[in-house]
Parts: structure tokens; sequence; C-alpha cells
């Protein structure tokens, strides 16, 4: 292939002031915007000449740092993302507002263009097996049916996971679970027990008779008080009528 020298002096000059016009455009862009990187631009260059193409330095100074900038907030979003993932839930009705945080950075993350394969491996196994873990908490909390329900909601989502986690994503938990976790769903779900082990004390009922046992409290049961009798009465029925089923 022949070159042709006019053609090529001819794009030369073309390329000679597209580039003077987009320095100059730069320029006047970011001086006030980017004064640090003029300053870089131009260290090397006398106050009175300046750097010729400083407007196309600031640019190149611009553009290079954005994917270090784009990696450091992604660093940073997954920094946050581990705390909220590790933060504890004091109760059952927590629950929601926990799986919440996550699921908000969850979706921070993929707009970021993050694998999900990636974002599925940090979130599920550890969300998982913590809120399945709740299944054992001790059954001397009152919120121990709830936790119980929402623990073995998670375990059947961790062995579909155990089963072929492709077929197990962290929106489809992330619905199911926040859905089930919302304290009106629990509540009108929940078994009046409040135990862990249906062996133990978990399946200890107590029925306390209301209205008489009710109709005692507040009287004076010392040994010279008006209501010893009364009470003492009271008392009595109380514990002939109390069903204890052990």
């Amino acid at each position: 292939m022949v070159k042709d020298d006019a053609k090529v002096e001819t794009a030369f000059d073309h390329l000679l002031v597209y580039m003077n016009e987009f320095n100059f455009q730069m320029t006047r862009a970011t001086t006030n915007a980017a004064p640090a990187h003029h300053a870089m631009a131009e260290a090397k260059y006398d106050d009175d000449i300046g750097n010729p193409f400083g407007g196309v330095a600031v640019y190149f100074l611009l553009t290079s740092s954005v994917d270090k900038h784009v990696q450091k907030r992604l660093d940073s979003m997954f920094e946050q993302f581990g705390k909220y993932i590790a933060s504890d839930m004091k109760r059952a009705v927590d629950v929601g507002a926990y799986l919440e945080r996550i699921h908000i950075q969850y979706l921070d993350l993929s707009k970021a263009k993050e694998n999900l394969t990636v974002l599925h491996s940090r979130i599920l196994l550890k969300v998982l097996v913590k809120l399945r873990d709740r299944r054992h908490v001790g059954s001397d909390r009152l919120d121990c049916a709830e936790w119980q329900q929402i623990g073995i909601k998670a375990a059947e989502w961790q062995v579909l996971r155990d089963e072929d986690a492709s077929k197990v994503s962290w929106d489809d938990v992330y619905l199911d679970l926040v859905t089930f976790s919302t304290h009106d769903h629990i509540m009108t779900h929940r078994t009046r027990t409040y135990g862990g082990d249906p062996t133990g004390p978990a399946s200890r009922h107590v029925k306390f008779p209301v209205g008489v046992g009710l109709g005692v409290m507040g009287m004076d049961a010392s040994g010279d008080g008006d209501d010893e009798i009364a009470f003492a009465i009271g008392a009595q029925h109380a514990i002939k009528n109390w069903d204890i089923e052990s």
C-alpha cells in the first residue's frame, strides 16, 4: 500500500486542531474542579509558558485513576457487607431488618456489576447457618418459638443449597425469609410454647385460670391483712384448677 504523504499531513493537521480544541475545553472545564491534577500537569513547566497540552494531561490523570477509585469503593462496600452479615440479632423480630440491610448492600454491589456467584457465596452460607442455629436458643427466652420457626425455615433452604447450590439464589431466600420473619406472620403462626426440646421443658404447658388467679392479685395476704382469708380461698381454688402437663 502506497503512503499518501498529502493525506497523512492533512490528517495530522486535523488531529492537531482537534487536540488543541480538546485541550482548551478540558482546561476550562477542570481548572477549578481538579486543581491538584492541574498542578501535577504543570509541575515541570514555567508559569509563563505552561504545559501546551495541560488539559490533555489532566484528562489522562483523571481517567487513569478511575479504576482505582472504583476498586476502592468496591472494597469498602464488601467490608461493610461483611459487617452486616456478621452483625447479631437480639430478638426474632429483628430478623427482617437484618435481612433488609444485607439485601440493600447486595443490590448496590449488583449494580456495580459484581459477580452474582461471588455475592451468593459470601451471603448464603453464613446467613442460613446463623439463622438455622437459632433453633437452639434457650427455652427461657420469650421468643423461643419464633426463633424455632425461623431456624427451621433457614434449615430447609440450607438443605436445598447443599443439594444444588446453583438452584438457590439470595433473591429467593431473601424474599421467603423476610416475608416469613415479619412480626405479624410469626405472631399469627406461632406455637404457644416456650421451649426448645420437645421432650424437655419445651413440652410443658401451664394454663392458669385467669379469672380466679388475677382476682387474688393485689390483695393484702399478710398475717394481719384485711384480705388474708379471701386470698387463701382464691389461691386454693386456683391451684386445684391449674392444668399442668409434663
